[in-house]
């Protein structure tokens, strides 16, 4: 019987824990951010100011509910916990803080300097685990886009599958095929298409036309457009013009036939040199009388 009570309380437990492929599939994630460090020794005011930048980023990627950074330190100090207030990074106090504030995944941010710019180390643990799961790190500089920057670091942190752009492609040749890093990803024509973000080789290439070949970057939730320019292959386009004449040589994105010109046509050619030899020999006969006349003389 307690065996059986106690088979049912794991069961219970395993089904109330989602796990990690779970949430960032879209369900909801209870993240707690621990209180902020320093490495290069920020004033509290600073330390204020990035705590926020910080929040926001992770407040705003989908499926987070954010437990500030205000509200764990609060609960530390009314649990009676200061170990748990400045937890200097350590996994197992982490992992203390999100089961204190009931969160699955707890956040732990570090500043320090790096010229005019401050470099945010982030790394989340899972509080039920108590295992690191991933690390990554945020720049803020003055003049960029601070919000952005914090969102895209705080993607790549918790749920790095949504951590990509879109490429978009351009041409006007159909049934193009096209290879991202060696991997068929598209027929043109094709619909933007979701790329994780950094440099990637792209190549697109068409039976009758020339490879367009060229590295592409692709930024965080914007759309990098490429026009594939696919040139007509010189042996088809010599070909081509053999047995007809282009109507627009310029055109290597749709080729336009008219027929050849008559005077062109193999019967009109045959026709007319054979109607030349014939015209000549009938001259050359009738000048034969007069020649020979004046040549002739009687004595």
């Amino acid at each position: 019987m307690h065996a059986v009570r106690a088979s049912l309380l794991v069961l219970v437990v395993v089904l109330a824990m989602p796990s990690l492929a779970q949430a960032q599939s879209g369900g909801e994630q209870r993240i707690v951010l621990a209180p902020l460090s320093s490495l290069s020794g920020e004033s509290s005011r600073e330390l204020a100011s990035v705590e926020k930048v910080v929040e926001a980023g992770l407040a705003a990627v989908p499926g987070v509910t954010l437990i500030s950074a205000r509200d764990a330190n609060q609960a530390a100090r009314k649990a009676k916990k200061p170990e748990l207030r400045s937890c200097e990074g350590e996994v197992p106090c982490l992992s203390a803080l999100g089961t204190l504030v009931g969160a699955e995944y707890a956040v732990y941010a570090e500043v320090g300097g790096l010229g005019g710019a401050q470099v945010i180390y982030l790394k989340i643990v899972d509080a039920r685990s108590s295992k690191e799961l991933r690390s990554t790190t945020l720049e803020l500089a003055d003049g960029q886009d601070q919000a952005s920057d914090s969102l895209a670091a705080a993607t790549r942190l918790i749920s790095p599958h949504r951590y990509v752009g879109f490429l978009e492609f351009k041409t006007s040749v159909p049934g193009a095929t096209v290879f991202l890093d060696g991997h068929k990803i598209a027929t043109t024509p094709s619909a933007p298409i979701s790329i994780y973000v950094g440099s990637h080789a792209l190549r697109v290439t068409h039976p009758e036309r020339s490879d367009y070949v060229r590295w592409v970057d692709i930024d965080f939730q914007k759309t990098t457009s490429i026009e594939a320019d696919l040139q007509l292959l010189p042996e088809l386009k010599k070909n081509l013009s053999i047995e007809g004449v282009l109507a627009n040589p310029q055109d290597n994105t749709t080729v336009k036939y008219r027929p050849t010109p008559w005077y062109y046509r193999w019967y009109t050619i045959g026709g007319g040199t054979a109607a030349l030899l014939v015209g000549s020999a009938v001259l050359f006969s009738s000048f034969g009388d007069e020649v020979n006349a004046d040549l002739t003389k009687h004595l």
